[in-house]
């Protein structure tokens, strides 16, 4: 929740941040690959297999902060033993 009122507080610096990001390259391509793969599973959302650079990866994982609460999201999936 903290989280997100950060992201809405400082919205125009965050998105001028994350537009830079999605332009640079700013790790291999392999870890992008890996990445998006472990956040479309965390998340159960293929959005992120869509997603080119780690800028990309960020804003959408941030977007789902707005979608899929981390309460909602801890209370929802079972706990694997």
């Amino acid at each position: 929740m903290r989280l997100r009122n950060r992201v809405n507080t400082s919205y125009g610096q965050l998105n001028s941040l994350l537009d830079s990001m999605a332009q640079d390259e700013l790790s291999k391509q392999e870890n992008i690959i890996q990445l998006k793969n472990e956040l479309a599973e965390l998340y159960q959302d293929d959005e992120f297999l869509s997603k080119d650079t780690m800028g990309q990866l960020v804003r959408t994982s941030l977007r789902m902060l707005e979608k899929y609460p981390v309460r909602n999201r801890l209370r929802s999936k079972p706990v694997l033993t």
